[in-house]
């Protein structure tokens, strides 16, 4: 049985991808080649570049709902599909929910190989692999098996957590093998202990922001302590059915005080080492904000990233999501629309923190509606004065991206000597004026790749020209940890806290205050714009909403708050279960002062006109019954019961 741990790596020698340098070995090119025979652990293990690859397909394996991965950017009111013209689901299904990425089996290979290196690190040595070496790679695979339990129970709930090898012993009984779920405190708690006992083993990576460091590991910590607190503090008083008996979904609300002052400690010694800042280099605030996201070299903010510079390690996400009227590709497609629900979330810098981000001087498509227009002279005035976050997160009409003008123009309306009357052609056509008819970018209702919003990424899509083309594989990195979610985590702990009356936490609500009005500055709010006085619950959550979207938060952030089901409510009267559009249209009345100006109009996107629904059951994933069949002691999330 001992040579099963020794001498074989179970997942095979494919997973051998990258270099051995010793710094950023992420970032280089790959010098082992494949075979297609297992390598006896005893070879990997003493050779350090070997030892390099094999750690660094572990990285590469770490969960991810976007690039690569699910994402939760289509399901939640922050954005449609584009990329068909099917309508996105409406939660209503719970053996099939868009977003929870449940892959029991998959998830449970790469614990056991994780599991595997962890023992073969520990039980061979010799070779160029110092001592040192090894107190980094288990301090590292560690870290990985925390984050891979981490992205589990939020989507499950408690899981059985297993450290050691299993291996069946042919004997064709395999109870023994088969363990219960832990508690979904018991795993948030695993995490946190494993987050305390490694986090001063990886501070030799201090210097690299491609493998996980010292202060990585605290931002794990802090981002699932703040989870644990909140499902602590919510779930019995707004979800109270969404639970079972033996505590392996639900967290007693005794426990919430405890988490968040965890999930605070370990934001403020992420804030207060002065390793990192926010991101801050570019005058221009829009373009700041995108900068802080795609800028790799010198970005003081990035305190871990998933980085994609190794040939054949790219991703297409520009390909499948460059706003269509500048596409570099003609088969490029359009697939993530940004809903105007999320457009208003971003406030109006000029106006008191919490007030509504309501775009102003809309119509709705009715004649009628057309006395509320406000006649705009070029088509971003619609959006002066509103958060610069907006900007860099949301490619809207009338600005630059890539260098190109979003044309982006639903159509045009003309007199008819008693009202105007709305008139739309091809992609790219125009008008007997000679003016624009519709934009390159639509919008339209029901075309393929084309915004069924009026809006288009800009968050995410890599500016590098040239990268949206068919063949090219981006290299956009994925942040997972940055400096601005850091202030968030803070701020939502500190204030919970306060609220909470935790002993010795007065002033909790001063302090979120201060860490949210840091990041509002940055996004042109004045000083001090949140104060204690008025700083309230939904104004923190709309910041994390506006300041992490598209970073595959929002929908985690919905779950945890437990509000969900009120978002979702499946009503048509709710605006925030419906999922908005705007359109805009150019005024063609030659010899008229509104001539070529613009004017908006605003419904529910015409590619999905169903309310969300979430159900309870939502809150956490179905598990599927061959689940239970491969082991009986698996209890089902409630309501499969």
């Amino acid at each position: 049985m001992k040579s099963i741990y020794k001498y074989y790596l179970i997942f095979g020698a494919s997973l051998l991808t990258l270099s051995a340098c010793k710094k950023n070995f992420l970032d280089r090119q790959p010098n082992v080649t494949q075979s297609s025979a297992p390598i006896p652990g005893s070879k990997i293990w003493t050779d350090k570049a070997l030892a390099l690859g094999v750690l660094s397909s572990f990285y590469a394996q770490l969960p991810s709902h976007s690039f690569g991965g699910k994402s939760g950017m289509n399901v939640t009111d922050d954005a449609l599909s584009g990329g068909s013209s099917t309508g996105d689901n409406t939660f209503a299904t719970y053996s099939n929910q868009i977003g929870f990425d449940n892959q029991w089996n998959q998830y449970y290979t790469r614990i056991r190989n994780i599991n595997l290196a962890l023992f073969n690190l520990t039980t061979i040595t010799g070779g160029d692999v110092l001592p040192s070496d090894r107190k980094l790679f288990i301090a590292e695979l560690r870290y990985m098996r925390a984050e891979i339990y981490f992205d589990f129970v939020k989507q499950v709930g408690g899981v059985p957590i297993i450290t050691e090898l299993q291996v069946y012993d042919f004997s064709g009984d395999p109870t023994y093998l088969q363990k219960a779920r832990n508690t979904e405190a018991e795993v948030y708690d695993f995490i946190n202990s494993e987050v305390d006992a490694i986090a001063a083993d990886l501070i030799p990576n201090n210097a690299s922001k491609s493998r996980i460091n010292q202060y990585g590991a605290l931002a794990l910590k802090s981002r699932a302590m703040l989870y644990a607190g909140s499902i602590a503090q919510f779930n019995t008083a707004l979800t109270p059915t969404v639970s079972l008996a033996g505590g392996e979904v639900g967290i007693p609300s005794s426990k919430a005080v405890d988490y968040y002052q965890k999930s605070f400690a370990a934001s403020q010694a992420i804030l207060n080492s002065g390793v990192y800042s926010l991101y801050e280099s570019n005058p221009n605030l829009g373009e700041n904000f995108f900068d802080m996201y795609s800028k790799k070299s010198g970005n003081p903010e990035v305190i871990w990233a998933r980085d994609y510079l190794i040939p054949g390690s790219g991703h297409n996400f520009s390909y499948d999501n460059i706003a269509r009227s500048i596409r570099e590709d003609n088969l490029s497609s359009s697939a993530t629309s940004p809903s105007l629900n999320l457009v208003e979330a971003f406030e109006y810098t000029n106006r008191p923190a919490g007030s509504s981000g309501e775009l102003l001087g809309t119509g709705n498509g009715t004649v009628a509606s057309q006395a509320n227009w406000i006649f705009y002279a070029k088509q971003q005035d619609i959006f002066a004065n509103k958060d610069a976050r907006l900007y860099g997160n949301i490619a809207y009409p009338g600005e630059l991206m890539k260098g190109a003008s979003l044309d982006i123009q639903a159509g045009i309306y003309t007199w008819d000597g008693t009202k105007y009357v709305s008139s739309t052609g091809a992609l790219g056509s125009t008008h007997t004026d000679g003016g624009r008819l519709t934009g390159l970018g639509g919008p339209q209702p029901n075309v393929n790749e084309v915004s069924p919003t009026g809006f288009y990424l800009r968050k995410l899509i890599d500016p590098v020209i040239g990268s949206s083309n068919r063949g090219v594989t981006n290299t956009l990195w994925w942040v997972r940890y940055r400096l601005g979610e850091t202030y968030l985590n803070a701020a939502e702990a500190a204030f919970q806290l306060d609220v909470l009356g935790a002993p010795g936490t007065t002033g909790g609500k001063t302090k979120a205050a201060e860490y949210l009005s840091r990041l509002r500055q940055r996004a042109g709010f004045p000083a001090n714009s949140i104060t204690a006085a008025n700083i309230t619950l939904p104004i923190l959550q709309n910041e994390r909403r506006v300041e992490l979207c598209f970073e595959d938060h929002r929908l985690w952030d919905i779950k945890r708050w437990r509000i969900a089901h009120t978002i979702f409510n499946g009503s048509k009267t709710t605006p925030s279960a419906n999922v908005y559009a705007l359109f805009g249209y150019r005024i063609s009345r030659p010899g008229h002062p509104d001539h070529n100006k613009f004017v908006y109009d605003k419904f529910i996107a015409p590619r999905n006109t169903n309310a969300r629904n979430w159900l309870l059951q939502n809150y956490y994933a179905y598990i599927d019954q061959s689940v239970r069949d491969n082991n009986p002691k698996i209890k089902l999330n409630p309501f499969q019961q």
